[in-house]
């Protein structure tokens, strides 16, 4: 480690309060930390501060929570800080020239992708959606494109199966503060030269929506299995059934030997099993196979098994559900 570093943190949401917490144990702990200022959340949409503004808080820590990086005052009081180098993670403010030039090592991002693949937001629930094989953490030097610096540092993971959006980020959160504080110390050292990402292999990932959860039962089984666990936790996969939202919180695609009549898209069927002692379960028609039905949630009520749900609903069985 360089001697008298100065590590000034941002980071808001969950997925950086494990760099935080590795950072605090490591011989690199920050001076300050950046958070985005509190939300209105809840019914009662009363201010809450971030993850990382109440971990801070408890170390703590002094918070600065800028709404823009953009003024001159804050670019100051950043300035102020004396960084040696930024080190970024689920911030969500973007980082003007006018900020990336004041630390001599400049800024370090956390990113849960292996870049170039799945550049900007949501990059998890991409990943899970194109039918990686698998996941990663990056760590690299932030410039004015969106993802776009040179690595530092990559960690491949192989996902799970079964494994969700929110299961597979929680992974990634711990992976990448490990990483980050390894990274760190050598950037620091001097020992890492940046490699340049290869731009050509870049692909881009959005924001989600609420209506990215619904199901279209034309697709084929696989896609509508990589869909359910990339839109769990947020916004959650979903059909209709009786005009009223069905979610579908567990699903895995069936081989093609359990549809040999070709149910068509959207049909509820009946499946028994030999190799769970007759027992019924309950799977949907698609464009191509069919999608096994384990965990379901009707509109305001828990999540059950999927079995239990069709042996309360008489009508489940047999319905055709809307794409």
């Amino acid at each position: 480690m360089a001697e008298n570093s100065r590590i000034v943190f941002c980071g808001t949401g969950e997925f950086a309060v494990p760099t935080l917490d590795a950072l605090m144990t490591s011989e690199n702990r920050p001076v300050a930390v950046l958070t985005r200022a509190d939300q209105p959340a809840g019914r009662g949409r009363r201010p809450r501060q971030s993850p990382v503004k109440e971990r801070a808080l408890q170390y703590g820590l002094d918070v600065l929570e800028p709404t823009t990086l953009r003024s001159e005052e804050e670019v100051e009081r950043i300035r102020a800080l004396e960084p040696t180098v930024i080190v970024t993670a689920a911030y969500g403010l973007i980082f003007p020239r006018s900020v990336l030039d004041i630390a001599p090592r400049g800024a370090i991002n956390i990113h849960p992708s292996l870049l170039p693949r799945h550049r900007g937001p949501a990059p998890v629930v991409w990943t899970l959606l194109e039918g990686d094989e698998n996941a990663g953490i990056s760590i690299f030097l932030l410039e004015e494109g969106v993802d776009t610096g040179p690595l530092l540092s990559q960690r491949v993971v192989p996902i799970r199966s079964g494994e969700t959006a929110g299961e597979l980020t929680e992974r990634l959160s711990q992976l990448g503060a490990t990483l980050l504080v390894e990274t760190l110390g050598n950037w620091l050292d001097g020992s890492i030269t940046p490699e340049a990402q290869d731009h050509d292999l870049a692909t881009q990932s959005r924001m989600l929506e609420k209506t990215d959860g619904a199901l279209d039962w034309n697709s084929p089984a696989q896609e509508l299995e990589r869909r359910v666990l990339a839109m769990t936790p947020w916004p959650g996969a979903h059909t209709t059934l009786a005009g009223k939202r069905l979610n579908i919180r567990r699903a895995i695609a069936l081989p093609p030997e359990y549809d040999p009549r070709g149910a068509a898209p959207g049909q509820v069927v009946r499946l028994r099993r030999s190799e769970d002692g007759g027992g019924m379960g309950v799977a949907i028609g698609t464009g191509e196979g069919l999608l096994e039905l384990l965990e379901v949630q009707a509109e305001g009520r828990r999540t059950i098994p999927a079995r239990d749900f069709a042996r309360g609903s008489a009508d489940f069985i047999g319905a055709t559900l809307p794409s």
